[in-house]
C-alpha cells in the first residue's frame, strides 16, 4: 500500500513541476487540458538544466524541424511543407486526448484535399519510429506522422499533450492551442491562418 502512495506522490510532484515551468494555461470551460510533460530534469552533479530557446508566439516564426515521414521511412522537414498553411501536432501513443483528437486530425487532411498540410511529430523521445508507425495504421492516419526524437517538442517548447499550431505560408505562427481541438476552433485557427 505504501509503494502505491509512493508512487502517486512521484507523480504529483512531477506534475506540479511541468505547471511550475510551463505557466498557468487557461482553457474554455469546454476543452480538456493537455496530458502534461515531466519538466527538465537538471543536468548530472547538479548543473541547471538545458536553457530552451524563446517559445514561439503568435506571430513569430515556428522552429525549424525535420524527422522520418513514418509512413515512408523519408525526410520531411520545415522546409518541405513552406508555403502551405500548415497545423503541427505535437503527440505521444500514450496520450489518450491525443487519440481521440486523431479523427479530426484525419477528416481535416481529407477534406483540405491536401491543401492544408498537417504534420503530427511524436514528442516523446523514448518512443521508436516504429512505434509511431503502427500507431498511424492502427488509426488510419494518412497525413504527415513525423518521428524525430523529441527535438522539434523542445525547440517549440511544449509542455503537454496534444499541443497544436497552425502556421501561414511563410511559416509564421498564427495560432496555438493546448488540450483536444474541437471542430469549430480548429476551423476558425485554420481560417486565421488563411488570413495572412
Amino acid at each position: 500500500m505504501y509503494r502505491w502512495w509512493g508512487i502517486a506522490l512521484f507523480i504529483l510532484a512531477l506534475l506540479m513541476a511541468a505547471c511550475s515551468k510551463a505557466g498557468p494555461q487557461v482553457l474554455p470551460p469546454d476543452q480538456k487540458a493537455a496530458a502534461p510533460i515531466p519538466a527538465p530534469v537538471p543536468a548530472p552533479g547538479g548543473g541547471e538544466a538545458a536553457q530552451l530557446p524563446p517559445r514561439p508566439f503568435v506571430g513569430s516564426p515556428a522552429p525549424d524541424w525535420s524527422g522520418a515521414e513514418v509512413h515512408t521511412g523519408q525526410p520531411l522537414s520545415m522546409a518541405d511543407v513552406k508555403g502551405n498553411i500548415t497545423l503541427v501536432n505535437f503527440w505521444a501513443t500514450w496520450c489518450r486526448p491525443c487519440e481521440v483528437e486523431m479523427p479530426l486530425l484525419q477528416d481535416t487532411h481529407r477534406q483540405s484535399g491536401g491543401k492544408i498540410k498537417i504534420v503530427a511529430i511524436g514528442g516523446d523521445e523514448n518512443e521508436s519510429q516504429e512505434d509511431l508507425k503502427s500507431y498511424a495504421e492502427r488509426l488510419g492516419l494518412t497525413f504527415g506522422i513525423v518521428w524525430d526524437g523529441g527535438k522539434a517538442r523542445d525547440a517549440y517548447q511544449v509542455f503537454g499533450y496534444p499541443t497544436t499550431l497552425v502556421l501561414d505560408r511563410h511559416g509564421i505562427v498564427r495560432g496555438r492551442h493546448n488540450g483536444i481541438l474541437s471542430r469549430e476552433l480548429l476551423l476558425q485557427l485554420l481560417a486565421d491562418a488563411g488570413r495572412f
